[in-house]
């Protein structure tokens, strides 16, 4: 038997403070059980399709107020799904980072070509976020492989789901650790959260922690609905200024060395797809 992770984001907007993946981590009974009382608290008047955190957070489209919805209303309902999810699901992890930091410290480096895939800081938060899971569960005794599936990204998605050979290679050869046991043999899945409805848990979960990421001066306190996820057991990273300027020096190290060999063989710079380097 594999775990299955369901992952979506918050804060994917550019204009946004912090982009945020989370998502949960359970056993297939689990994830059963939980998409029956998910939908039995979904349908509960005032009634919902589906759950969309922006949606709730804006009162609109499910949560419009000309359907009856009011902010307590609305407050009470995320609480009440929330203790739906900490009743079956045993894990949620989650993985960050600011907009701000990718461009400062990404974006720039030179490049033999266009890499639209580095230019979005989803590549890196999407490997990130399966790396730290299998970080956890190889501290257990026996390795249970876990099958992830996303929130559909559109391009940015297909493009990182086509870096699944390499990305597993490396897992397998990782130094000191063999992680490709901790997935499965098949790619991640990309489904649409407002169909799948494990994807909905993980979009009230990412996009509650990006509210408290939300100010860049003040952290805001967890919300009621954050705080019911709390008994959880919960896993967050942030890949920080500190790790992006470490890999900002080794790309660099790496691109002086092959301009040493072969000048003008990097013609443009990451995230500035228009200017080539002179």
């Amino acid at each position: 038997m594999v775990l299955q992770a369901f992952v979506d984001d918050s804060g994917s907007d550019p204009q946004s403070l912090a982009f945020v993946l989370g998502g949960f981590v359970a056993r297939p009974p689990q994830w059963v059980a939980f998409t029956d009382e998910w939908k039995r608290a979904l349908h509960r008047p005032p009634r919902l399709e589906y759950f969309k955190n922006n949606e709730a957070m804006g009162l609109k489209g499910q949560f419009d107020t000309k359907r009856g919805w009011t902010e307590q209303k609305r407050n009470d309902r995320l609480v009440e799904l929330a203790h739906v999810i900490r009743k079956y699901i045993p894990e949620r992890f989650s993985v960050a980072m600011r907009h701000s930091d990718y461009r400062n410290y990404m974006h720039g480096i030179p490049v033999r070509r266009r890499m639209k895939t580095l230019e979005d800081p989803y590549f890196m938060l999407f490997h990130e976020f399966m790396l730290l899971v299998a970080c956890v569960h190889s501290l257990e005794p026996k390795a249970v492989p876990c099958k992830f599936v996303f929130d559909d990204q559109g391009e940015v998605g297909r493009r990182a789901r086509r870096w699944w050979p390499t990305f597993r290679n490396l897992m397998r050869n990782a130094p000191n650790f063999d992680f490709s046991p901790y997935f499965t043999e098949s790619p991640p899945d990309f489904e649409r959260d407002t169909v799948v409805r494990p994807l909905q848990a993980a979009d009230l979960y990412a996009g509650q922690l990006n509210r408290m990421m939300a100010s860049d001066k003040i952290v805001l306190p967890p919300s009621p609905a954050l705080r019911t996820l709390g008994p959880i057991s919960g896993y967050h990273r942030v890949l920080d200024y500190k790790y992006l300027a470490r890999l900002r020096t080794y790309f660099m190290r790496m691109a002086k060395k092959i301009e040493d060999e072969t000048p003008g063989t990097l013609k443009y710079q990451l995230g500035k797809p228009t200017r080539k380097v002179r």
